[in-house]
């Protein structure tokens, strides 16, 4: 049963009664030619599309569309119109629609995590392979791993990493500058068809909330005293001392007391005397050691411009290394158990930062000071290098040479025709700075103990 041809509304078609026992009754819509809404006589609403369609080009065919309520009126008109142009093009509508569906089938199968599998395939080869997927395993996929690749937002992007942002800012530019290289590679090499990424024109800066900013600490004479007398191996080394005579002795089960590390506090000293990276010196192989002419060699895997690089050992820092126990026959430098690199725990610069703040209010006491005024500034490691930069320039060397020594080397057309590599210039640099570190210590060290032998019967240094 068909009825004149309406304008459908949604009050309309829910105000319209069965249709008649048996019956089934068209409501055709004036705005869409072919649009009708079908009642049945149970009280079923749906949408039916009247035309000429490929599978059936010689005679009128009538399509369902979908349920009402479930397809509202506007979409079904959106709908019909669609597929009267496919019909028109001499195209299936079902089967578009078919085809459709499995597209976002598999779109949807495509989450983040799925995608991170095929990229860090991809970047396995990277020398930062493994901080990446640190960042991505720690930060990004326990939130978005489980998101469709299409169905990522910038929304989704602010949430996690503003969250990251509230414990630490600088893993969160680190969690989003990943985030960003990895959505690129999705729509420049993936095969998912992505026009845009939800990174598309966003700035670490403003998801973050402020800008990043560069450090600039550098020790000073006192800290950097107070940072060798830290490390001072032999210091480290009583607790080594403590735990065999517990051993030997009655108390046998001392589970509480470790023995220490003192390869890491070796190996810091040798960071401050030649500017490196702490990685590129813990890590170090003794292949990679090359006594005759001093030096040590950076492969391209450790470092960080994906080349080798060569640090200059001056004297004291060769006679450090030389100091180093072997350990089971080890290839590895800087290593307590023979078996693993040397580390820095937390427990450690804990430990580090104490005895530094202990020698600077030594300090302040010896030199009639308030002790509790003294405070030692937060710092990294990788301030050391900062340092020794900042102290070859404070002894006349050259800016060329000087970052050479830090292994920035040259860039530009300088790097492709000058290929001379500065050897005993850097070299010379690193002599100057030992001599001058040792001139540091061993005065302040003797200052202040001249100082105390008149004003106390003990040195407060000892303390620390």
């Amino acid at each position: 049963m068909t009825t004149p041809k309406t304008r459908l509304t949604t009050r309309f078609i829910e105000t319209r009664p069965p249709a008649p026992l048996g019956k089934r009754v068209d409501y055709h819509d004036a705005l869409v030619p072919g649009l009708s809404v079908r009642i049945t006589d149970k009280g079923s609403r749906s949408f039916v599309l009247h035309g000429r369609f490929p599978h059936k080009p010689a005679s009128f065919t009538r399509l369902t569309l979908g349920s009402f309520p479930g397809l509202e009126l506007d979409d079904a008109r959106d709908k019909a119109r669609l597929w009267l142009r496919l019909g028109a093009q001499g195209r299936d509508p079902r089967q578009e629609e078919a085809l459709q569906r499995r597209e976002e089938a598999a779109k949807a199968a495509w989450t983040v995590r799925k995608a991170w599998e095929r990229y860090q395939a991809y970047i396995a080869h990277h020398r930062s392979a493994g901080k990446i997927a640190q960042i991505f395993n720690a930060e990004l996929l326990p939130v978005l791993g489980d998101t469709a690749l299409h169905a990522l937002t910038r929304q989704h992007v602010k949430d996690c990493v503003r969250t990251i942002a509230k414990r630490t800012v600088y893993q969160a530019y680190a969690a989003f500058s990943n985030l960003r290289t990895f959505l690129n590679w999705c729509r420049d090499e993936g095969d998912w068809n992505l026009e845009v990424v939800a990174t598309d024109g966003m700035k670490a800066a403003k998801v973050v909330g402020r800008p990043r900013k560069h450090r600039k600490r550098v020790l000073s004479d006192d800290e950097i005293f107070a940072f060798w007398r830290a490390t001072r191996p032999e210091r480290w080394g009583l607790v080594n001392e403590i735990h065999r005579r517990l051993i030997r002795g009655r108390w046998q089960d001392v589970p509480f007391i470790r023995p220490a590390r003192t390869s890491s506090v070796r190996g810091c000293r040798v960071l401050l005397l030649t500017g490196a990276r702490l990685n590129e010196i813990l890590e170090a192989d003794r292949s990679e050691m090359n006594p005759e002419a001093s030096i040590l060699t950076v492969p391209p895997e450790r470092f960080k411009s994906d080349e080798a690089h060569m640090v200059h050992l001056s004297v004291w820092a060769q006679k450090i290394i030389a100091e180093l126990p072997k350990r089971n026959s080890s290839k590895l430098l800087f290593s307590d158990d023979g078996k693993r690199p040397a580390k820095i725990w937390t427990k450690d610069r804990r430990r580090l930062d104490r005895r530094m703040l202990l020698t600077l209010r030594a300090l302040a006491r010896l030199r009639g000071q308030d002790p509790k005024a003294a405070t030692l500034p937060p710092f990294v490691l990788h301030d050391l290098r900062r340092t020794v930069r900042t102290r070859l320039s404070a002894l006349k060397v050259p800016r060329e040479i000087a970052e050479m020594v830090l292994g920035h080397g040259r860039k530009g057309l300088e790097r492709v025709y000058d290929q001379h590599e500065f050897r005993e210039e850097m070299r010379e640099a690193l002599e100057r700075w030992a001599a001058r570190l040792r001139e540091i210590v061993q005065f302040s060290s003797a200052k202040i103990i001249d100082f105390a032998e008149k004003q106390t019967s003990t040195s407060e240094l000892e303390v620390a």
